[in-house]
């Protein structure tokens, strides 16, 4: 293997793990790490990075070199090893880490870019999803969470009648309970769904009380999440509370009734 001398540690080295013509990497890590600690360099990029110029100018190169295809493919590589995916599972684990995160995700400048961002790649979404729950671990997935769907079933209270169901879309005039669109077989054509509104994984039982009907976005955007996070998320805090309360009015007429059965 064609190799080269370090004139610094003086160590043979490979071609490619030297940064200059005579300085390996190594060498050069630590003479640039030498530097940067001096006081007159501190001072000098503190007074460069600390005005919005200089932080532009920054941001904007930092830009450009984290936009290069061979930086991009290192950063890849890093990435895909086992120790740093652990490293950043143990991370983001943590309860700081996550309540930041969801912070992050409910603020309203990034809910909206997030919708834009899928509708403009539903195809993309469709696909990916389709692809993971074929794959073996996508359906074991699914089977752990039927079967655990099935196991707390029994444990749950399930007194779900037709009459009611007809019921509860006659009271929302078939509209979806949050949006209010028009569901199918009331002059509509979007699917309808039988919403457990506290979620069944969180022992919400299949009874009139805890069933409304709700549209299929609506319902698939919802999934297993609590309905006051959901709707936060959704709606903003104000719209949130307006539609729990119409569906909490919905609840209490539905037990007055029950009451005089």
């Amino acid at each position: 293997m064609q190799g080269r001398r370090c004139r610094y540690c003086g160590r043979q080295w490979p071609i490619d793990r030297f940064a200059r013509k005579y300085e390996c990497k190594e060498c050069s890590r630590a003479r640039h790490r030498e530097i940067s600690r001096r006081p007159e360099v501190r001072e000098r990029n503190r007074k460069r990075f600390h005005n919005p110029e200089g932080r532009a100018r920054h941001l904007a190169n930092m830009l450009r070199y984290s936009r290069r295809p061979e930086v991009r493919e290192q950063r890849r590589q890093y990435s895909q090893r086992p120790e740093v995916k652990e490293r950043i599972k143990q991370h983001r684990q943590k309860p700081e880490i996550k309540q930041r995160r969801q912070e992050y995700y409910r603020t309203p400048k990034v809910r909206k870019m997030r919708q834009a961002y899928y509708q403009n790649n539903k195809e993309r979404f469709r696909e990916r999803s389709q692809k993971y729950y074929h794959s073996p671990h996508g359906s074991a997935v699914i089977r752990q969470r039927n079967q655990s769907r099935r196991i707390t079933k029994g444990g749950i209270a399930f007194a779900f009648t037709p009459v009611q169901w007809i019921y509860a879309l006659n009271y929302f005039n078939g509209c979806c309970a949050v949006c209010e669109c028009q569901l199918d077989g009331m002059f509509g054509d979007t699917k309808t769904h039988q919403d457990h509104w506290i979620p069944h994984s969180k022992n919400g039982g299949y009874i009139s009380t805890n069933i409304v009907p709700l549209c299929q976005p609506c319902n698939l955007s919802k999934h297993a999440t609590m309905p006051e996070i959901w709707l936060e998320y959704q709606y903003g805090k104000r719209k949130a509370a307006i539609l729990l309360q119409r569906v909490e009015d919905y609840f209490e007429h539905v037990r007055l009734i029950n009451d005089e059965e």
